[in-house]
């Protein structure tokens, strides 16, 4: 009677971790799916922050282009650049497919590479528009300041490009003559590295 006693307590002791671990695993792979992002949620993430600061950059006039007013905004710009720079370089290592990496911001359908195209440059020229008026707008003095910052925010964008444009085949192709609008502003800039990377 012991015998079987203890057989039936090591049977119910190894369903118990079975039916517990099962579970668990499930549990990971639903976790792992919703870790995995992909290039438009990235963009759409950052430019739901960035879009209201460039637009209040496109109103500047000459009476509120301060030092003031536009430092605080570029700040607020680089923020949502450097987490999507964290978050493509995420992908990467993560290894993520092209159908993931191509998946739309809500992850119901998979982009064409054209879409995601022009996505990514609605969100480029959007940005660098706004730069474009604060280029045009502020004194010799203003800028000698700004320069540097808005440098830095293309360098940004320079960096998070270089990511996505390897992990998506063709996309570079895709982009490059939907952004010939921002050349000039690039040009200003410096930003030789960014032009180069775009083949602009």
């Amino acid at each position: 009677m012991r015998f079987f006693s203890t057989v039936s307590i090591v049977c119910t002791a190894a369903l118990a971790a079975f039916s517990v671990a099962v579970p668990v695993a499930e549990e990971s792979k639903v976790v792992a799916r919703q870790s995995t992002t992909s290039i438009a949620a990235i963009f759409s993430t950052a430019f739901t922050e960035i879009a209201p600061l460039a637009q209040s950059l496109l109103y500047l006039n000459s009476d509120n282009a301060t030092q003031a007013t536009i430092t605080p905004i570029i700040s607020q710009i680089s923020a949502p650049l450097n987490n999507a720079l964290t978050s493509v370089n995420g992908l990467k290592s993560q290894g993520v497919s092209q159908n993931e990496l191509l998946l739309s911001e809500d992850g119901s359908e998979i982009l064409s590479v054209g879409a995601l195209a022009a996505l990514i440059a609605a969100d480029l020229i959007l940005l660098f528009k706004a730069i474009g008026v604060v280029l045009a707008i502020v004194g010799a003095d203003l800028l000698a300041i700004l320069i540097p910052l808005l440098y830095a925010v293309g360098i940004l964008v320079y960096k998070i490009l270089f990511v996505v444009l390897g992990l998506v085949a063709g996309l570079l192709f895709a982009l490059t003559p939907l952004l010939g609008s921002i050349v000039g502003v690039l040009d200003t800039l410096g930003l030789t590295v960014l032009l180069l990377l775009l083949a602009l």
